[in-house]
């Protein structure tokens, strides 16, 4: 199964996922690479930002009884988000050295934090502001006290392609249900139903197209 894991990284990691495991040589990650493939953290930060992980499967030892730590599918689904947090919550957190890890999430303005327990917080900070979060807890050797991962490139691929494929099915959607396309979007009760209509020519009124016809109707009159 484990072959399985890698084979599913090997096709779907992306390339800058092979410029983070270069610069994550000897542990260090410079400012330049971290601007290019980030580009979120500004030009006040520290030469060194500390990470070895995995953006995409799980980095610590979990508690298998435990939901909220278990990952599942060979560990490429990560557990479900234990809480919300607000900012000055995630700091305190950090000040205890409780976090294990901080990563932005796909979807942007949001940051995924796991504690050393194998928990998941979820903290809704702009991503503007997460540089400046992060400056404060750069120590004087370029250290944190966390570990900072990229992006997950999987789940950001994934996102990337659902967006695609749903705006391309509403596209079609829409231009069929006016007609534009021959596409029949109708919904039946029975197939019987389906080959009656589309042999006697008496499908079903659109949604849309009906609307339209009833708008330009009423601006008619």
């Amino acid at each position: 199964m484990k072959f399985f894991k890698f084979l599913y990284l090997l096709f779907f990691v992306d390339k800058s996922v092979c410029m983070w495991n270069n610069v994550f040589l000897n542990n260090q990650l410079d400012r330049r690479s971290f601007l290019t493939l980030n580009s979120l953290i500004t030009s006040n930060l520290n030469n060194k930002v500390f990470s070895t992980l995995s953006p995409s499967l799980n980095n610590i030892e979990e508690k298998i009884d435990d939901p909220y730590t278990h990952w599942s599918f060979f560990e490429l689904a990560p557990p479900p988000i234990k809480k919300t947090i607000t900012k000055d919550e995630l700091e305190e957190e950090i000040n205890n050295n409780s976090i294990f890890s901080l990563q932005i999430a796909i979807q942007h303005n949001c940051i995924i934090a796991t504690t050393k327990e194998g928990y998941r917080y979820a903290c809704l900070i702009s991503d503007k502001e997460f540089s400046s979060l992060i400056s404060k807890f750069i120590g004087k050797g370029g250290q944190l006290p966390f570990y900072l991962l990229p992006i997950d490139p999987i789940r950001s691929k994934i996102r990337k392609f659902a967006q695609i494929f749903f705006s391309i099915f509403a596209i079609g959607y829409v231009a069929a249900d006016l007609d534009i396309i021959d596409i029949d979007t109708s919904s039946y009760s029975s197939i019987k139903e389906r080959n009656e209509a589309q042999k006697f020519n008496k499908k079903p009124r659109k949604l849309l197209k009906s609307l339209l016809e009833s708008l330009y109707n009423m601006t008619k009159s």
